[in-house]
């Protein structure tokens, strides 16, 4: 990981170089060339940090994977007044979530049956066309 920080830092500064030799030459095709090769330095030498970074957080998961290990302390050991407490907890919780999609389910339903209603759709669409008349009717006097 270092190594490639180093070659960046390199490149870098010789792209810096390749910048400032673009002031001090006058014809515009070698401007354009200098360029276009400091495009694909800098272009190559993201790719090759982006890489060893790619490496390095491998690198750094495997290690927290193996750091971690098995847990020392599962739910084997807890005391069974604790796993009592937490089943009620996690069934209220389930409860919770059943009556809010209980009534999730009960405003879709009645929105269902009011947008399926064929005269709903007859109503919207006259709504749309007075709306339009009257936006029509003001760009009249704008």
């Amino acid at each position: 990981m270092k190594t490639d920080i180093d070659q960046a830092r390199a490149t870098i500064k010789y792209a810096r170089e390749l910048r400032e030799s673009v002031n001090t030459v006058d014809d515009e095709y070698d401007k354009i060339i200098l360029l276009s090769q400091e495009s694909h330095i800098l272009k190559d030498t993201l790719k090759n940090m982006n890489a060893g970074l790619s490496r390095y957080i491998e690198i750094m998961k495997d290690y927290r994977m193996k750091k971690m290990g098995r847990r020392k302390y599962g739910n084997e050991n807890l005391s069974v007044h604790y796993k009592l407490k937490s089943k009620e907890a996690e069934k209220v919780n389930y409860e919770k979530m059943i009556m809010a999609l209980t009534q999730e389910y009960e405003k879709l339903k009645g929105r269902l049956e009011i947008v399926g209603d064929p005269s709903y759709t007859l109503k919207l669409r006259e709504e749309i066309r007075k709306k339009t008349k009257v936006k029509l009717y003001f760009k009249r006097f704008l």
